[in-house]
């Protein structure tokens, strides 16, 4: 199968996959929040964000792991990629230990620093149940992901995990419409989960006959995992301490709130970065094959990664308050609906996103160990003022130390892959970014003089799709035109998809 035909079948499944996760990822939180209180839906909401942080145990050995083998693999030497794969595998398996006995030990001491009016015992076994899937994901599986991430087949692991995530999904819905208390229902989904290791085991060990992780286990390939580790830690850091501080400090009423909008910014995110992910393997094999080819592909993806993520949060940005006024209708515990909080979130997005491609390049280079101050100091940045500013702005306040951390580091990673690795000016990237944000303004004032804010769920989606449908064409028509690569670009995909289907029409004439 060519790389053009994988990336393809990325994108689609991806697509389709995030669409019904979306559409189960709306519902479920609100029949939590309807049949729980907004108390429960905030302990979920914090108990996931504290596991999340058990992903140190990893070590920084999947994104080095990833990074090492995109050569051997663009070179099919399997030598080398079960060399690689045998370390990778020894890592995972210390890890898996050490998760469990961490995730018992939180499942204990958790419960008794947090005030909620649950049994202790049942919020142990929630937060245990919760994190159990993931010891297995480390024991049995995660060395597979990584192999099939790096081979292009995306689309295997997502047609998967949308499987179960929808099976998960409907059970929920259904246990959750006949008011089955809450501990069941994360038990069910736990068992459901576990499923997902030995289905994708069974599937690559089939697929893949040349894999061996008995031979001698290549440590020297992952040696940055270290340096790795350092950024992932920063990262965790970065993305959860919004909601630890706000549990802590304001309570599980405020979290609530939080993780609705931080709800939408990921399913919305989760989207937009279908188009990295579908062509993710392409770009790291050409990295390490082809530094020109290189700077041109990446060159193009920028423009229309960044005009895709614009469009989408453009759209987002207008429907957002009717969409969490309609959402959040028959909850009186705690106000959700605020445009400064529909602001702060949206430019969190627009700035993570604008840096991506560019944080992307980094890591094909595997300039891990080279960037760990600048890591350091955009989490420093964010601890710091968020801790300040929650005392004077609550849930603003862990929001806007977000954004000046964002503010340093994007710019910082931008400048740093333009100049360090792509040897020339960052002039085009913020250009390219430039442009999209004066669009985004202009698209808000175009948005109301056609649309009336949405009273109805019809409402808000007629308004989501016509506006989509303004949105994005306005974007990617900016883009195509501004640089003659991508106009170019444009124009060569025009001829093939003429060409395409002039010989389909021939083939159904005969």
């Amino acid at each position: 199968m060519t790389n053009r035909k994988r990336s393809v079948l990325n994108l689609a499944s991806a697509a389709i996959g995030q669409l019904l996760t979306i559409a189960i990822g709306f519902l479920l939180p609100r029949l939590f929040i309807i049949n729980f209180g907004s108390e429960v839906n905030g302990l979920l909401s914090s108990a996931n964000q504290i596991l999340v942080y058990l992903a140190i145990f990893e070590a920084g050995v999947g994104g080095v792991t990833l990074q090492a083998l995109y050569g051997p693999i663009a070179r099919q030497e399997w030598g080398a990629i079960n060399g690689i794969l045998s370390a990778t595998n020894i890592y995972y398996k210390k890890t898996s230990f050490l998760y469990l006995i961490t995730l018992t030990g939180i499942s204990v001491i958790y419960p008794l620093l947090i005030a909620v009016s649950m049994p202790h015992l049942t919020v142990s076994l929630i937060i245990f149940f919760v994190g159990l899937p993931q010891v297995a994901s480390f024991f049995i599986q995660a060395k597979y992901v990584l192999l099939l991430r790096a081979d292009g087949k995306n689309y295997v692991i997502t047609n998967l995990i949308t499987v179960i995530n929808v099976l998960v999904g409907l059970v929920k819905v259904f246990l959750l419409l006949r008011r089955v208390s809450v501990l069941p229902v994360i038990i069910i989904q736990c068992l459901i989960l576990l499923t997902q290791a030995i289905i994708l085991t069974r599937y690559t060990r089939r697929h893949y006959p040349q894999l061996s992780l008995d031979v001698p286990p290549d440590y020297p390939a992952i040696s940055q995992k270290n340096f790795m580790l350092v950024h992932q830690i920063s990262a965790l850091v970065f993305q959860n301490t919004d909601i630890l501080i706000l549990t802590m400090v304001a309570g599980l009423k405020v979290v609530s709130v939080y993780s609705v909008y931080k709800l939408v910014m990921s399913q919305m995110t989760n989207l937009v970065y279908i188009l990295q992910s579908s062509v993710d393997f392409i770009l790291g094999q050409t990295y390490q094959t082809d530094k020109n080819l290189y700077v041109s592909r990446i060159d193009r993806f920028e423009s229309f990664f960044s005009a895709l993520s614009f469009s989408v949060f453009a759209v987002i940005f207008y429907i957002l308050y009717d969409f969490v006024s309609l959402y959040t209708r028959d909850v009186q515990d705690v106000v959700y609906a605020d445009r400064l909080l529909v602001l702060l979130f949206v430019s969190i997005e627009l700035l993570s996103v604008m840096r991506a491609p560019m944080l992307q390049t980094i890591n094909y280079a595997g300039h891990f160990r080279e960037t760990v101050p600048q890591s350091l100091l955009e989490t420093g940045i964010n601890l710091v003022v968020s801790l300040a500013a929650v005392y004077l702005w609550g849930i603003y306040g862990v929001l806007i130390g977000t954004i000046t951390a964002l503010l340093y580091r994007t710019n910082d990673i931008i400048l740093y892959a333009n100049r360090r690795l792509l040897h020339r000016s960052p002039r085009r990237t913020y250009k390219i970014h430039l442009l999209n944000i004066l669009l985004f303004l202009l698209v808000q004032v175009l948005f109301r003089a056609l649309f009336q804010p949405a009273g109805t769920w019809v409402e808000l989606l007629t308004t989501s799709i016509l506006a989509g449908c303004i949105s994005l064409p306005l974007f990617l028509a900016a883009q195509t035109l501004a640089w003659p690569d991508n106009r170019a670009s444009f124009r060569y995909y025009l001829k093939n998809s003429r060409q395409l289907f002039q010989k389909v029409f021939k083939k159904q004439g005969k």
